[in-house]
């Protein structure tokens, strides 16, 4: 039986899908339909899209059309190669690992789309490789808002369900945390894609190692051979205090920097 929360729920992860439509790497809309109104389709879905988004960003007519309407049917492209998981576990079968410049790709465009989700005061809240889409080109998109929530502003303090217990933040524990639960959900990602970890029963339960003596140095061995700057920017979003963790728009900037690099 389907609630008044879960009906609250979907709506919300509706909204914030339609404010961040635009990003590159951010799940599309193709069509949608609203109790039965169609709100677009595969001509005229950028522009109908487009046009809530603003709407939304002004609060003009947006809260109306939401609270009218209790269902919502969202069409998305099919993405045929999988998400990250199970790309990266393809890799780690072969007895390899990912390789550096992938690993940095994804990472980078990670970093982008969540940045972009926060200027837009939109938490995620369930970053991981499985609700990370690749595209046939090999570039990745973040999938699944359902336990997304929109923000009056982006440090608002939160205190409902938030994340999938390998990423999630160690405050999220005692029930107060902000938009910085994604920073560090970025930095598990990273660490997992890199170290080929990107299981449940093998992937390090992050919240519980990093106060332990001689983390750092633990992810630095896990992460060889990948460079140090890499290593270096996952450790500083595995921060254990949300405000010392690496502000996503620059850990973007370094990792485009590292890539640069890698090709000059």
């Amino acid at each position: 039986m389907v609630t008044e929360e879960d009906e609250d729920a979907t709506m919300e992860e509706v909204q914030a899908v339609i404010l961040l439509q635009g990003h590159p790497h951010i799940i599309p809309i193709l069509a949608m339909n609203m109790n039965g109104r169609t709100a677009g389709d595969t001509r005229l879905d950028n522009r109908t899209a487009d046009k809530m988004r603003r709407s939304m960003l002004r609060h003009t007519g947006a809260s109306e059309l939401f609270n009218e309407h209790r269902c919502a049917i969202i069409v998305t492209p099919l993405y045929e190669r999988g998400d990250v998981r199970r790309y990266v576990n393809g890799v780690v079968a072969t007895g390899s690992h990912l390789p550096v410049s992938e690993a940095v790709r994804f990472s980078t465009q990670l970093c982008s789309a969540v940045s972009f989700a926060h200027s837009r005061n939109v938490v995620h809240r369930d970053i991981k490789p499985e609700n990370m889409l690749l595209t046939r080109e090999g570039d990745i998109v973040l999938t699944d808002f359902g336990l997304s929530k929109i923000v009056d502003r982006v440090d608002q303090t939160l205190h409902t369900r938030a994340g999938s217990l390998p990423y999630v933040a160690p405050e999220c524990f005692h029930g107060i945390y902000s938009s910085r639960v994604d920073n560090w959900s970025v930095g598990c990602v990273m660490y997992a894609i890199a170290a080929g970890r990107v299981n449940a029963d093998n992937t390090r339960q992050m919240f519980q190692e990093v106060k332990r003596p001689g983390f750092e140095a633990m992810i630095g061995r896990d992460l060889q051979p990948f460079p140090q700057e890499y290593v270096n920017v996952v450790l500083d979003l595995l921060k254990y205090k949300p405000d010392d963790r690496l502000p996503l728009e620059d850990a973007a900037k370094r990792l485009q920097a590292l890539a640069t690099d890698r090709t000059t």
